[in-house]
């Protein structure tokens, strides 16, 4: 069971950074780390949580962190770039403003990364699947976009939980995973 990251904590073994801008990354986390959907919660409370997980016959400390995409949160932000190597892109189906900040985030993390001489692992992720009637960013549009890329894409709900242990194995597995593996949850 996964717990709010506190100081005293060893140092995890890999971190993940959700980038995105008003797009279900915090509901996304919880699904994650506490096993259900969380549908208020307070902004500030939550920013750092640790979760186990068994990958083959070797256990992980994930330190996992949501950063924002507003420009207040620029300086944190670069920061939590420069630290990690792993990164989920979030946006919401249902949302153009925040499907359109993508590019800016990608070249940051790309940036940021090559300067620390990194190769990260970068997932686009299409979130809140469950309100379909209400897609305004295609599956075909950001599946361009991911190709372009050269990033895989995955669409979850952190609502229903579909895709979601999926998004997160695909990145934790990292390197092993084809960069082009793209699936569709519904």
């Amino acid at each position: 069971m996964g717990s709010k990251q506190s100081t005293e904590q060893k140092r995890a073994d890999k971190t993940v950074v959700f980038i995105g801008h008003r797009s279900g990354k915090t509901c996304l986390i919880q699904r994650f780390v506490e096993e259900k959907y969380i549908p208020q919660y307070s902004k500030n409370e939550i920013e750092c949580y640790s979760k186990e997980i068994t990958l083959g016959d070797k256990v992980l400390s994930l330190e996992i962190i949501e950063t924002s995409g507003d420009d207040a949160d620029a300086q944190p932000r670069y920061r939590r770039i420069q630290e990690a190597n792993l990164f989920f892109l979030v946006f919401a189906i249902t949302s153009r403003p925040s499907y359109s900040c993508l590019p800016q985030f990608l070249r940051e993390i790309k940036q940021i990364q090559k300067q620390e001489e990194k190769d990260p692992t970068i997932i686009l992720v299409g979130n809140k699947t469950d309100l379909e009637e209400e897609r305004q960013i295609s599956y075909e549009e950001a599946l361009e976009f991911a190709e372009k890329e050269e990033i895989p894409y995955i669409e979850v709900s952190a609502k229903s939980g579909d895709g979601v242990e999926d998004m997160y194995d695909s990145l934790i597995r990292g390197g092993a995973v084809n960069r082009k593996n793209v699936k569709r949850a519904r």
